[in-house]
């Protein structure tokens, strides 16, 4: 809790089961709360949570604050020509190769926008299940960390290879096989 003109007034205040902090002893006057340590797969907030304390009357605040859970967002992307790519399908798996949420599909932004409270501090990475029509299937897993006390989504781009097909014209009566320059083909 800190005095409006920012000076300190209690700290470490931690909300109860009701998700509530009950403190006493505020004079008359003008506060706010600042969130100083999220609960783990929460993002920490930096808003100010104002209220007043008036005279001579036992004050109950009510403060509604709501926490919003970490956040990760996938941007899948052309290689070629950075172009957004729809329909391809991931998994999050822990670092150490748990599950976390499967068949999340990009979307007309090519973008998967994923929030859960699941997301609790550590290392994970999408891994593309499902390629869209024209593409191959990566098998890169796109890392990414979700730390304590995070402030905002975390970002991770992944690009996409189309598919390709390589013809290479041989000289079959040589005897290394020499690449034949010139030939043209539909």
């Amino acid at each position: 809790i800190y005095s409006s003109d920012g000076t300190e007034v209690a700290k470490d205040l931690t909300t109860d089961a009701n998700g509530e902090i009950n403190y006493k002893g505020l004079s008359a006057g003008d506060y706010y709360f600042v969130e100083t340590n999220s609960p783990d797969g929460y993002q920490l907030s930096t808003k100010h949570y104002d209220f007043t304390v008036s005279d001579n009357q036992q004050a109950t605040v009510q403060v509604n604050s709501s926490d919003q859970e970490n956040s990760v967002t996938l941007t899948k992307t052309d290689s070629s020509d950075n172009d957004i790519v729809k329909g391809a399908v991931f998994s999050i798996y822990t670092s150490d190769g748990k599950l976390v949420k499967d068949n999340l599909t990009t979307d007309a932004n090519g973008q998967i926008e994923y929030q859960s409270q699941d997301l609790t501090s550590g290392n994970y990475y999408f891994v593309e299940t499902n390629a869209p029509d024209g593409y191959q299937l990566s098998s890169k897993h796109y890392d990414f960390t979700i730390t304590k006390n995070l402030q905002s989504t975390v970002k991770v781009s992944a690009n996409d290879q189309e598919n390709a097909v390589v013809l290479t014209k041989t000289n079959s009566d040589s005897s290394d096989n020499s690449p034949v320059e010139g030939a043209v083909y539909s």
